[in-house]
């Protein structure tokens, strides 16, 4: 399934060449943005997600991964838009195609790691904090989830 969100595309990772501009958008966005290791950026839950990508003009502007965790909550993570593509749109755009996989798979909840700096975003997009805030690879996170409604 690909969604159109004009001028941008956004489809499941379903190739080899796919998954590497992922990755190579993330390392951008985490590593060299963010300070994140990147022997930690990438992790053994990347084979089996279901990864988005985001294209405009044939370029990758944007990803997230869904990941099971049990039989009926996901996990969305590793959301990274290419800077001068922020604030546009995208990031929404992965989070309703993620969900919309997640209620696919019959999935009722949704947890992330919202950074503290986008928590509002979320909040924005149905999502509630879960707990107080912590420290995830240096930066500031909180745990936030979401009911999907199917």
């Amino acid at each position: 399934m690909t969604m159109q969100s004009k001028p941008y595309s956004i489809k499941e990772v379903t190739s080899l060449s796919e998954r590497k501009a992922v990755y190579q958008l993330r390392h951008t966005v985490f590593v060299d943005e963010q300070g994140i290791s990147a022997e930690i950026e990438l992790d053994e839950l990347d084979q089996d997600a279901l990864h988005a990508i985001v294209t405009s003009a044939e370029t990758v502007i944007g990803t997230g991964r869904l990941i099971t965790v049990s039989k009926t909550t996901g996990s969305i993570g590793r959301m990274a838009v290419d800077p001068s593509f922020r604030r546009q749109g995208v990031g929404s755009l992965i989070l309703d195609f993620l969900e919309h996989k997640a209620r696919k798979k019959n999935l009722q909840e949704i947890v992330l790691h919202a950074q503290e700096y986008v928590k509002e975003f979320y909040s924005y997009l149905g999502y509630r904090q879960d707990g107080r805030p912590f420290d995830e690879v240096g930066i500031r996170h909180c745990t936030m989830k979401k009911t999907l409604v199917h």
